[in-house]
């Protein structure tokens, strides 16, 4: 369960990255579109080995992977940059957030 736990950080580490490089690009959007998605079957794995999060921890993810894909569609539209950048920063928050929580639920 330990590396099960570890690939679930790993991931993590790799979506706040890709959010940070959404910041500028359409395509840090979509790698961190498609982390998040690895993200949820490795929480899912993990709650299958019994391990139980906290109600937060799930809650800030969806608001992560829903935030992303607005800031995605936005950038297609061509909308205003600056709502693009407003979403995928409401989604850093989120995301380290749920990085937070699960932390502190876990030690």
């Amino acid at each position: 369960m330990l590396v099960a736990i570890q690939i679930h950080y790993l991931i993590a580490l790799i979506v706040f990255a890709a959010l940070i490089v959404g910041l500028f690009t359409q395509f840090g959007r979509r790698v961190a579109l498609w982390s998040l998605g690895a993200q949820l079957l490795a929480g899912l794995a993990l709650v299958f080995m019994g391990l139980r999060p906290n109600f937060w921890h799930p809650v800030l993810w969806l608001a992560t992977a829903l935030l992303t894909q607005a800031a995605i569609v936005t950038g297609k539209l061509g909308k205003p940059n600056s709502s693009t950048v407003f979403l995928i920063v409401l989604a850093l928050c989120c995301a380290a957030g749920a990085f937070y929580v699960g932390l502190m639920s876990h030690r």
